[in-house]
């Protein structure tokens, strides 16, 4: 996935919120888990930082939830919108065998092209994290993963 920006869009810089050491905590647990499973990375250098907040589930643990909202507003729009569920069934209607994937996995099938994966770097004070995979949240990730999602047999 490329993100392609609007031009003369300038690199976004968002301070990191303050963080308590028990969100600390479960938040390197999580990072760890990103970065063992390949869907994230730690980043060196940047000039891009993404706002990030933390939601606690009820059962404690948390989900690190990266606002893209300002990263949104200077991407190009694609412009292929993405397909009605009835357009989807009728492209895979007469055929034998066909598939759907899981919407959370699929995602993380998607590739962020290495160039762009700094412009949805995000910090949590300590450390900066990028996504290797596409996340949820950014403009055009509903039309390419729409566009994989049906595989024809």
């Amino acid at each position: 996935m490329k993100i392609n920006l609007n031009e003369g869009a300038h690199p976004i810089q968002k301070n990191p919120d303050r963080m308590n050491l028990n969100l600390r905590i479960k938040f390197k647990e999580e990072i760890d888990k990103m970065i063992t499973s390949g869907i994230g990375e730690a980043v060196e250098e940047l000039e891009w930082i993404i706002m990030m907040v933390i939601s606690i589930k009820k059962d404690g643990r948390i989900n690190i939830c990266v606002y893209y909202r300002d990263l949104n507003t200077v991407c190009v729009i694609d412009p292929f919108p993405t397909p009605f569920t009835k357009e989807i069934l009728e492209g895979v209607a007469g055929y034998e065998i066909y598939s759907f994937t899981d919407g959370f996995s699929g995602y993380h099938q998607v590739r962020i092209s290495k160039e762009d994966q700094e412009k949805e770097t995000f910090s949590p004070g300590w450390g900066n994290f990028s996504y290797t995979v596409m996340p949820f949240g950014l403009k055009n990730t509903p039309v390419v993963f729409s566009q994989i999602v049906v595989l024809k047999f």
